[in-house]
């Protein structure tokens, strides 16, 4: 799991997740077993792999089976590629479309060490990207606040926001303090301290919000 490019992972066993709905690309492999996921318009049963874009409401089964999930930031060097390589046509869901060691080796190795914005990302888009990274766990940032620092309308600013990286602000920053508390936790910190490190109210917020987002109680993640 390398959380400063963008990609956070883990592996799980005999597990079942009712419908939710997250900002990062997830990519599933079966590593022993099968796959089964849903769409709100199809019912994908007996895979191997999967990639699902950012914001597609579905469930995920790997009952009697072991998977490995990758969560990937859409607007990270890695998250561009796989766009571009696999989603290109901003499909939900792509079955079967590539064996865990090669997608290892092309989208989460060789991009460990880059820099989660690409350069053709919009100035102002970027500079919001950095002020969020720099200030997630403030009282202060909200999408006013963030207007002020790049001179635009809330409205103008929501706008852009949402063309340029694919979600609203608000959500992009509630996965900022999400990914920064599992990157805590696996530092070695306790649920209550990596919740309130990462701008939450407190572990029981924390929690909530990650199962709400991920389905399933954030120590299956943070698991080293």
């Amino acid at each position: 799991m390398d959380l400063n490019s963008g990609v956070a992972g883990f592996s799980q066993k005999d597990y079942q997740l009712k419908r939710h709905a997250h900002f990062p690309i997830e990519v599933a492999f079966s590593l022993s077993g099968q796959l089964t996921i849903a769409t709100d318009t199809h019912r994908y049963a007996n895979i191997q792999s999967a990639i699902i874009n950012s914001n597609v409401p579905h469930t995920f089964s790997c009952l009697n089976s072991e998977c490995q999930l990758y969560f990937i930031n859409p607007v990270s060097y890695a998250g561009k590629n796989i766009l571009k390589s696999y989603l290109s046509h901003n499909e939900d869901i792509l079955i079967d479309p590539v064996e865990i060691e090669p997608f290892r080796e092309n989208y989460i190795l060789a991009f460990e060490n880059q820099h989660p914005a690409l350069n053709d990302m919009e100035s102002r888009v970027q500079l919001i990207l950095d002020w969020i990274k720099a200030n997630y766990a403030t009282d202060r940032i909200n999408i006013a606040r963030l207007a002020e620092v790049v001179f635009l309308s809330e409205s103008r600013l929501s706008h852009l926001f949402k063309k340029e990286v694919g979600t609203s602000i608000n959500q992009y920053i509630l996965w900022k303090k999400i990914e920064m508390a599992i990157k805590h936790a696996l530092e070695g910190s306790s649920l209550t301290r990596c919740a309130y490190s990462s701008g939450f109210a407190d572990s029981s917020h924390f929690i909530k919000t990650f199962q709400k987002m991920f389905g399933i109680y954030p120590s299956f993640a943070t698991k080293k």
